[in-house]
């Protein structure tokens, strides 16, 4: 691995310590220097794992995965999602038309993008570290807003979704202070 660094062309001329011999620097006459060194990974110790994970980002990941169960059931049988037929039924609504269906059918699949979205963006955020907590803390929230939305219109069992993530949130919180 390596690591990158851009700095003006001044800066790069003003300090020495920018340049040492196991680096690579480049600098282009008007624009921005960019300096490239190896970089060396820290040393595990005896008894220390190379990857830990906290209990904060282990409930990012499982709301992560959460979202991407939810764009399955929205997205899987196109012409008849498996969360749309859940919904017919408890509302006993199964007798629509055809044209009805598929229109129902077509917000479903657009919620399942959406989830596949916020799922994918909640993977992102494990993968980025603690600079990505802003962008988690957001998502979470808008899973918890959904969550509340869902309870009111869908069905009272949604309110999990918005219970997870606060649970998350406060996992993160407790976690980044």
């Amino acid at each position: 691995m390596f690591s990158i660094t851009a700095v003006t062309p001044e800066v790069h001329q003003a300090n020495e310590d920018f340049r040492s011999a196991n680096d690579f620097s480049y600098c282009s006459r008007y624009y921005t220097c960019w300096r490239i060194v190896p970089y060396a990974a820290p040393q595990i110790g005896a008894g220390e794992s190379q990857m830990s994970l906290a209990i904060d980002q282990i409930a990012v990941g499982c709301i992560g995965l959460l979202h991407t169960v939810f764009a399955a059931g929205e997205l899987y049988q196109w012409g008849s999602p498996k969360i749309l037929l859940k919904v017919l039924q408890k509302w006993k609504l199964e007798q629509l038309s055809g044209p009805e269906r598929k229109l129902m059918a077509m917000i479903v699949h657009n919620a399942g993008v959406y989830n596949g979205i916020v799922g994918a963006a909640l993977f992102a955020t494990l993968w980025c570290g603690a600079t990505a907590r802003p962008v988690q803390l957001t998502l979470l929230a808008g899973g918890i807003v959904a969550g509340f939305v869902g309870s009111v219109t869908l069905s009272k069992a949604t309110i999990v979704q918005a219970i997870a993530g606060a649970t998350a949130i406060i996992l993160v919180l407790t976690r980044s202070s």
